[in-house]
């Protein structure tokens, strides 16, 4: 598996998630809970062929919003996680109660 790429999962003001691999951004993982990490190694190996999510190419700006956030970032090694999301990333990751971390964290 010789992948450059890096995975990002983004989090927008309305509990939109949105994941990319730089060229496509795919949405609608709102309902998906415990399956993101899993959908990250997944877009990384681009084993996405059988996904019905809605997809969009990249042009580079849909990110660039004060109110989106990015929440995890996968580079092929390490997977680092925001812990400032709300309550739809913390569903879709599986790790409820993150948010209250990056509280005390401040």
């Amino acid at each position: 598996m010789e992948s450059m790429k890096t995975i990002e999962l983004y989090e927008d003001n309305g509990g939109g998630l949105h994941l990319t691999d730089g060229e496509t951004i795919w949405s609608g993982l709102e309902s998906m809970r415990d399956s993101g990490v899993r959908d990250i190694y997944t877009l990384y190996v681009g084993a996405t062929d059988d996904w019905t999510l809605d997809s969009y190419p990249n042009t580079g700006t849909e990110f660039d919003h004060p109110e989106t956030k990015r929440i995890a970032r996968f580079d092929g090694t390490e997977l680092t996680i925001s812990p400032r999301m709300g309550f739809a990333a913390q569903e879709y990751l599986g790790i409820r109660g993150m948010a209250l971390l990056g509280e005390v964290c401040q």
